[in-house]
């Protein structure tokens, strides 16, 4: 008799503790972004933590956002899509905002535009993985210059270059753009 509660109660703590672990393997598996904003043709990275089986990707818009089976997407053009990535039949969603080069220079300017009201876009260059903003008064007294160089794998901003030192006692030095 004593030896039959035993097992039924190991049998029974065995249960419980197999059903508590596989349900909490189970609620650990997702994605690792529910959203992104990214740059045109500057790739970022997304996976699935939790789980080791296969996962594949898909992209509800390849004309705005592409993604390989490894998790890269890369942006196309600017825009929004979705990003899904398929796990064991169930799906997980990343939500993907591409920005151009002119969307990202535009977000530098109204940042720095709170400070100086009367500054002007003077160009914008990319160079790589890297976004040149240029901004200022290019002529007469009072000139200001000043280049804002943004990672667009990062989105942070930093002031590379200026010409007049004023400036910078009320314009930030570096600030996330996206």
């Amino acid at each position: 008799m004593k030896n039959r509660r035993k097992r039924l109660l190991a049998l029974v703590l065995v249960l419980i503790l197999t059903i508590s672990m596989s349900a909490t393997a189970f609620a650990a598996v997702r994605i690792s972004r529910k959203s992104i904003t990214i740059a045109v043709n500057a790739p970022r990275w997304l996976h699935v933590d939790g789980t080791k089986k296969k996962v594949t990707w898909k992209s509800t818009n390849t004309k705005v956002v592409t993604v390989k089976q490894t998790g890269t997407i890369t942006g196309k053009k600017a825009g929004k899509a979705t990003v899904v990535a398929r796990v064991a039949g169930k799906s997980y969603k990343c939500a993907v905002t591409v920005l151009s080069n002119k969307q990202i220079a535009n977000r530098v300017y109204s940042r720095v535009h709170k400070y100086y009201g009367n500054l002007t876009r003077l160009g914008c260059f990319r160079r790589g993985t890297a976004l040149e903003v240029d901004i200022g008064r290019p002529r007469g007294e009072g000139a200001i210059v000043i280049t804002y160089k943004v990672n667009l794998k990062t989105g942070k901003a930093v002031a590379d270059y200026y010409t007049w030192r004023e400036f910078f006692r009320k314009a930030p030095r570096t600030f996330t753009v996206f």
